[in-house]
């Protein structure tokens, strides 16, 4: 939620809160975390680094994974969006 604040130093501070989840891949919502990262920079239109973190979350928690997400597959459609522009 710090994220979405419009405060902007609350906001900073979720987002390195977010990105301390992403990377920590023994986090029970480490999937959630690298969706929200990458829908993040979508918003910003920062392509190139919502795509980063959108294949970071395929590859770990893909459809061929041990461990699937239901976020997976929500990035795996915005994906094929950027992939169009």
């Amino acid at each position: 939620m710090l994220i979405d604040s419009k405060n902007q130093e609350l906001g900073k501070e979720g987002l390195e809160v977010l990105k301390e989840i992403a990377l920590d891949s023994k986090n029970p919502s480490n999937d959630f975390a690298l969706y929200r990262l990458g829908e993040y920079f979508w918003f910003a239109k920062n392509y190139d680094e919502a795509k980063n973190y959108w294949n970071q979350l395929n590859v770990a928690y893909g459809k061929k994974s041990a461990h699937p997400s239901v976020w997976a597959a929500q990035a795996q459609t915005k994906l094929k969006l950027i992939s169009t522009k």
